[in-house]
């Protein structure tokens, strides 16, 4: 109707205009009819929430034959719907829709103000594999040490879960006797890596769990907070108490029952596994466009004289440092601060800067006098170490106050560990350790510990030895080495 209309009005004007002869009476062709526009209402249940917040986008569309996401999501969405997702980036995250039809196109854009805040998405976005060290020590048996993989994925804002358990690498931190109970005069050291076959290869195994899935025995519960950022809230701290928020708890039951021939992704099964059941500090990454997110802690069973220690990071920090591995004057010189890492499952962590000193390693070999056999044996090769007052930076009791020993790993070892033990003399730091004079004297080495590199180097991780050298403490505690020159 409107093209005929179009027409008649075309005639009257040409007539009017004197057009009378009868010649030549050709019509005018009808303008090609405009294309249909298209229509979209698009929407979203929020336009401010924190990440791991869901919400929900709904459009409907007019005139269009498909519509597909931009921006912060992607794919064919069809002409009208809804979608359901988590934010898992703060900022200001956008939502594109973009729709066509044979002849035209269109679109249209939500935006959401996404505040970070500390929750599961502070750490990991979906599923991620996480390495580190496994550590456990029974009652008159030798501390045994697993390299470890796990894989992690989100349950919900709070709380994160393990899918996944396996080792390739275990071994003891042997002893200065051998299998046959011999004195073979190496002190402590890492012992053979069990993992490796007698063809030299190196095996992984996996331990199956009580659940893969989100249950109260496989579980990390986070202490979260919707005003905390997290990427930001180390900075305006002003005591390590303040650090003390960025814990969880972890539950970790294995399957008891033994699985002879079953494997998982290939990897064999083995007898089960101490279940895991410790407090840890939990650091998120540093930003969003980070992955290194770590948890280290440490469990005690006092009545049985066992513990545990765990140490966890995001295996994309490890591989992206696989080429840059640490070795022993990796720890030479640095000016190194010690806080301890106390913990109890279910409760809040505590930490402690060790005020009165750190240390500072040096190149000097520690040439010990008045040691026992087995401790000489241990820290022969070790270096001498300096106490270092925190508030000053110099050296404090006279120097020469500490041994550390870098335990050479095998060719089949990525396991690059430091022994760290307080020389005394009478229970106070003295140089008689070190000299001809009062040889009367007892030099003895006390509260041994043990540390491994963080993956970029900048600190390292470790525990306490308890029941080493006849050490009257059985129990243990995690400890960080941090850079106090930074």
């Amino acid at each position: 109707m409107k093209n005929l209309l179009l027409l008649v009005t075309s005639v009257v004007f040409i007539t009017s205009c004197g057009g009378g002869g009868g010649g030549g009476g050709g019509s005018a062709a009808a303008p090609t009819p405009s294309a249909p526009s298209i229509g979209i209402t698009f929407s979203s249940t929020a336009t401010q929430a924190n990440t791991g917040d869901e919400v929900t986008l709904t459009w409907s569309t007019s005139n269009a034959s498909s519509c597909s996401g931009t921006g912060s999501w992607s794919g064919d969405k069809g002409v009208s719907g809804s979608e359901t997702l988590a934010l898992k980036k703060s900022g200001s995250v956008t939502f594109g829709l973009s729709c066509s039809s044979a002849s035209s196109s269109s679109s249209k854009n939500v935006s959401i103000s996404v505040n970070p805040v500390l929750n599961a998405y502070a750490y990991i976005d979906g599923p991620t594999t996480f390495s580190g060290f496994y550590i456990f020590k029974g009652k008159d048996i030798s501390l045994m040490m697993k390299s470890i993989e796990v894989d992690m994925d989100i349950n919900d804002q709070d709380s994160l879960y393990i899918t996944n358990f396996r080792y390739s690498e275990n071994r003891y931190l042997s002893t200065s006797r051998d299998a046959d109970d011999n004195l073979d005069r190496q002190g402590v050291r890492l012992g053979v890596n069990y993992n490796v076959d007698e063809s030299g290869e190196q095996k992984t195994f996996y331990i199956p769990q009580v659940s893969e899935v989100f249950h109260s025995t496989n579980q990390i519960l986070l202490n979260t907070d919707n005003t905390i950022n997290p990427y930001t809230y180390s900075d305006n701290t002003d005591s390590l108490d303040d650090l003390e928020i960025l814990s969880a708890n972890i539950a970790l039951d294995f399957d008891p029952e033994y699985i002879p021939t079953y494997t998982f992704n290939g990897n064999e099964a083995l007898y089960s596994h101490d279940n895991i059941k410790m407090s840890v500090m939990a650091f998120p990454r540093e930003n969003e466009a980070t992955f290194d997110a770590v948890f280290v802690g440490s469990s005690n069973n006092t009545s049985a004289e066992e513990y545990a220690f765990l140490y966890l990071v995001d295996k994309r920090q490890v591989d992206a440092n696989a080429n840059n591995l640490p070795t022993e004057s990796d720890i030479f010189n640095k000016n190194l601060a010690m806080v301890d890492i106390f913990t109890s499952y279910m409760s809040q962590p505590n930490l402690d800067l060790i005020t009165e000193n750190g240390f500072r390693t040096k190149t000097d070999f520690a040439q010990l006098n008045n040691t026992s056999q087995s401790v000489a044996d241990t820290l022969s090769g070790a270096r001498l170490a300096d106490a270092i007052d925190l508030s000053t930076n110099e050296t404090n009791f006279g120097g020469n106050n500490y041994a550390i020993k870098y335990l050479q790993p095998d060719d089949t070892s990525t396991q690059r560990v430091f022994l760290k033990t307080s020389l005394t003399d009478d229970s106070t730091f003295s140089n008689d350790c070190f000299s001809s004079t009062n040889r009367f004297r007892s030099c003895n080495a006390i509260n041994w510990q043990l540390y491994f590199f963080t993956p970029d180097k900048e600190a390292l991780v470790g525990l306490i030895l308890g029941g080493y050298f006849g050490s009257s403490n059985k129990q243990t505690n995690a400890r960080l080495l941090l850079d106090n020159d930074e």
